[in-house]
């Protein structure tokens, strides 16, 4: 699990810039807003909405 400090800064477009300070390109992990989606729709079709 990536450890501070992490920056978010927007790149336009609706995109966000996710940089981990001294980690590896293998080490850190962004989705994508579909994916965070369908991940949610997931968990709440398993647990319900007030998961």
């Amino acid at each position: 699990m990536a450890q501070p400090p992490i920056e978010v800064s927007t790149a336009g477009d609706d995109e966000l810039n996710i940089t981990v300070a001294g980690a590896q390109p293998d080490e850190a992990t962004a989705f994508s807003p579909t994916d965070v989606q369908s991940l949610l729709t997931r968990i709440h079709a398993q647990y319900g909405a007030g998961a």
